[in-house]
């Protein structure tokens, strides 16, 4: 009975697997869990994950989602580069650097969604 009491001290003595120190603040918090819920909800936003729900197969419908997404920003981004190189070829330097900036912003978009 007393090795019981001596093991059960040791546990409680220990920290929870799932707690961890956070080095800029020193507290104690919880890990993230591993599970496949846990990481489809850290990677989708909730407006993605009740898309995904509302279908019959939530992963092709996500999949699709993500394709079209995608699309629509490559599509952005491929006319902007095709616009660019025609306002160079014509000369319009004003209307050319303000395509060239509205490029970079597409093409930092396309980043943030991959």
């Amino acid at each position: 009975a007393g090795g019981a009491v001596g093991e059960a001290d040791s546990e409680a003595a220990a920290p929870p697997p799932y707690l961890a120190t956070d080095p800029l603040t020193g507290r104690q918090v919880r890990l993230p869990g591993h599970r496949a819920t846990d990481v489809f909800e850290a990677h989708f936003s909730s407006g993605e994950r009740a898309f995904a729900r509302r279908r019959n197969e939530p992963l092709p419908a996500l999949r699709w989602l993500l394709r079209v997404r995608l699309g629509v920003w490559s599509a952005i981004v491929a006319c902007l580069v095709a616009l660019v190189a025609v306002l160079h070829v014509v000369g319009a330097e004003l209307v050319f650097t303000t395509v060239v900036t509205l490029g970079c912003l597409g093409l930092a978009g396309v980043t943030l969604l991959v």
